[in-house]
């Protein structure tokens, strides 16, 4: 009854106005429905509220070279070439019959699209995508409809170049339990990130096949081009006479060289008393000395003299 009396009441356009806006800052979207008296009814539209509350949320996404799935082998670039690449994501919030769509693109070109059903309200997938690529940024955009949900970038580059040019240890003959310093000298070149070229240098050392010392590794950012580093390298004291190796390798981003060097290790000097009152050295590095056969025989007639 209040209804039939405000048929035909004029409402000022500012308070029209008012009620829109207050209607939109809601989240209502008012659409036109016909009524049966042939009037106008407002009711809010399912689909806009539907697309709030329905959303999926990509967790995580990444480009790889394996289909291992969720492997934890995620290269920093891509060598160029025709390959199959592949698109690792993780999702969740998914409704019934989503789906995404996994574009791939490069230089601004789309060259693979495919569209992907969640079955599941969380869960991950893989996707593929064949194509030659040539050296450059490439990305791959999730989208849900024509939202977009996630992307992850990638590069393709030339692979890197390890070169070692020479190489060196010192001191040549060492005693056990003694310090070896290694000097490397090697170029590098590939693709760099941010400062420089990661780079990975190991060395350790080697007796007939065996390792001795635990390996050293150091973690660096060089510049491309000639680079040289030095490392001190400690024998055990129980180190063996006998040739050693010290092997030093240099890797970035998969490429590695190695170089191998020697160097000997001897006992060290055991003072042999003198009968006469002396003393009398055994072979040592600074030379070879020995005992002679006067000096044994007074050694030993001394021994036994006291025994």
């Amino acid at each position: 009854m209040g209804a039939e009396r405000l048929k035909g009441v004029q409402v000022p356009l500012p308070v029209v106005i008012v009620l829109v806006a207050l209607a939109a800052g809601a989240g209502i979207l008012l659409v036109s429905r016909s009524s049966g008296d042939g009037g106008k009814e407002a009711v809010p539209s399912s689909e806009t509220v539907s697309g709030r509350s329905n959303g999926v949320r990509i967790v995580g996404a990444f480009v790889t070279g394996s289909a291992g799935g969720g492997s934890s082998v995620r290269p920093r670039y891509f060598a160029p070439g025709r390959k199959t690449l592949y698109c690792y994501v993780k999702y969740s919030g998914a409704g019934e019959r989503h789906a995404l769509d996994v574009v791939w693109s490069g230089d601004g070109e789309v060259f693979g699209r495919n569209r992907v059903s969640l079955e599941k309200t969380e869960g991950e997938f893989l996707d593929s995508c064949d194509h030659d690529f040539g050296e450059g940024r490439y990305e791959v955009r999730l989208y849900s409809g024509d939202l977009l949900r996630g992307s992850v970038s990638f590069r393709v580059a030339a692979p890197p170049a390890v070169r070692i040019v020479r190489s060196s240890v010192a001191p040549d003959v060492v005693f056990p339990g003694d310090e070896v310093t290694a000097i490397v000298e090697y170029a590098v070149e590939g693709p760099q990130d941010g400062d420089g070229l990661s780079v990975t240098e190991k060395r350790l050392v080697r007796r007939e096949g065996l390792t001795v010392s635990e390996p050293g590794v150091r973690e660096l950012v060089v510049e491309s081009g000639a680079n040289s580093s030095s490392a001190r390298v400690r024998l055990p004291s129980s180190a063996l006479p006998g040739e050693y190796e010290l092997i030093t390798v240099v890797q970035s981003n998969g490429a590695e060289d190695r170089i191998v060097e020697t160097f000997r290790v001897r006992r060290r000097s055991v003072p042999v008393p003198d009968p006469s009152g002396g003393r009398t050295e055994s072979p040592s590095s600074k030379g070879e000395k020995s005992v002679t056969i006067d000096q044994l025989d007074r050694l030993l007639k001394g021994i036994y003299r006291n025994r």
